[in-house]
């Protein structure tokens, strides 16, 4: 089963990339507070074939399903959306929580607040790993690093078709996860590029631009997302996905790109020093703000604890039955 993340959070915050998937299709939109029941209503709705969409702080929570020109998402924050004309709200039960009104206000204000510092965190990390890249851009033979993307664009012809955007990787509290699954799925000749340093910025933008209009995924970083990550063409079985200290690539993989052999090695050794300080300090910034996206799943776990002895299950089964096929 295929499966994507449609948000991030990345150094400036939530990204959202819902909004991607609203030309052409028939978007409806779930609406509920948490601990409605949302992600149980979605996961009624899949079936094989279709484009499961999980939660980038939850990867054991849906937030969507794509069926073809047709789509649902979980329209609460932080990824709010609207559904298309054709679209429709699907609401789910009310119960009363006014004797918690206090207890759930408190929750949610600590949620905010640890997702604040994640994301500061998130962000130093971010700029520790700029600094690093740019001390290593003098050294960095760019010119014929991006040959080899020239080179891919002449030798592979995508067929024309729709550029899809999604996330395949995601920060949360167990650090940044890739759906390795969804790569090998796609894709059996698979092209990694070790990429330790960000120095393979450019190598994507130019595969992104290339094979804009034809039949691919887009995937950008989850940490900085005007980066692409990875590319697939699903119809010619090809990915270029990258692989870091901020996620390894474990899936099968048919060739090996790495960045290191365009560096030059003795200018690389004069900032040694600076470089290893650099690394570590990204390293423990990710790992505090890991910690910071724990505290807040935790927290929504006590929200979803106070809420759930309150709903009404045989009504949310009806809202079940009456939408099980909206998708077909």
């Amino acid at each position: 089963m295929i499966s994507f993340f449609m948000g991030a959070n990345t150094r400036n915050g939530f990204y959202s990339l819902f909004d991607t998937v609203r030309d052409g299709r028939d978007v409806s939109v779930v609406k509920g507070t948490s601990g409605s029941g949302k992600s149980t209503f979605l996961k009624t709705l899949m079936r094989e074939g279709r484009e499961r969409i999980l939660c980038s702080s939850d990867h054991a929570s849906l937030d969507g399903v794509i069926a073809g020109k047709a789509a649902i998402f979980d329209g609460t924050a932080p990824h709010v959306c609207e559904p298309t004309v054709a679209g429709k709200y699907v609401l789910m039960p009310n119960c009363d929580l006014s004797p918690h009104k206090e207890e759930l206000a408190r929750l949610r204000e600590g949620i905010k607040k640890d997702y604040d510092a994640a994301y500061a965190l998130t962000a130093a990390a971010a700029d520790a790993r700029d600094a690093a890249r740019a001390l290593l851009l003098t050294a960095f033979r760019g010119d014929r690093f991006l040959k080899r993307a020239d080179g891919i664009l002449k030798r592979v012809k995508n067929p024309r078709g729709e550029t899809r955007f999604r996330f395949i990787d995601s920060l949360c509290a167990e650090g940044v996860k890739c759906l390795t699954g969804t790569v090998s799925e796609l894709a059996s000749r698979i092209t990694v590029v070790e990429d330790s340093f960000g120095l393979a910025d450019g190598f994507f933008e130019i595969l992104k631009e290339g094979f804009r209009g034809t039949d691919c995924y887009v995937c950008p970083s989850p940490i900085d997302p005007l980066k692409t990550r990875h590319i697939i063409l699903p119809a010619l079985g090809l990915a270029f996905v990258t692989s870091d200290e901020l996620c390894r690539y474990d899936g099968p993989r048919a060739r090996v790109v790495r960045e290191t052999s365009y560096i030059d090695k003795n200018a690389a050794a004069a900032c040694k020093y600076e470089l290893k300080l650099l690394k570590k300090l990204e390293a423990e910034l990710l790992c505090a703000a890991r910690k910071k996206y724990g505290a807040a799943k935790e927290k929504h776990k006590a929200i979803e604890a106070v809420i759930r002895p309150h709903l009404d299950t045989d009504a949310l089964n009806q809202v079940a039955e009456e939408y099980k096929n909206l998708l077909d």
